[in-house]
């Protein structure tokens, strides 16, 4: 699964489409979800993303919308079978874009290699500028 055009608000996944049972040709889950997780690895939210999962192989792609500018998230895909088998992918984390304030240089210490952290030249706030998938 990758991660791609990720912008503010919102974010595209792509990945192969799993079967029902595996890869199985001609074959196709009947419940794609993505599944927010918590930094315990606990679901915290999930989206129904496809009504009609492609067919096992295919390549699939999602856009999440509505997500919070700035924040880091990890998500799973949990698939379903008619039988109500599932499986879950690997998790995915990414970081959409945006600016957050911190009021000191240690609120900044949080973020990852590659954002940026300037202190305000007329206050003690720091800006730190999230970069995308950073």
């Amino acid at each position: 699964m990758t991660c791609s055009s990720t912008s503010w608000a919102s974010t595209r996944i792509s990945f192969v489409a799993p079967g029902d049972d595996g890869t199985a040709a001609g074959t196709a889950v009947d419940v794609l979800v993505v599944s927010f997780l918590d930094s315990a690895g606990a679901v915290i939210g999930a989206v129904d993303v496809a009504e009609q999962p492609a067919t096992a192989g295919q390549r699939m792609r999602v856009t999440l919308t509505e997500l919070s500018p700035a924040t880091p998230y990890t998500i799973v895909v949990d698939v379903f079978d008619d039988l109500d088998n599932g499986a879950r992918s690997a998790p995915l984390s990414f970081v959409t874009a945006g600016v957050v304030s911190c009021t000191v240089d240690a609120d900044c210490s949080v973020l990852r290699a590659g954002h940026v952290c300037r202190r305000s030249a007329s206050t003690d706030d720091v800006t730190a500028a999230v970069p995308p998938n950073a």
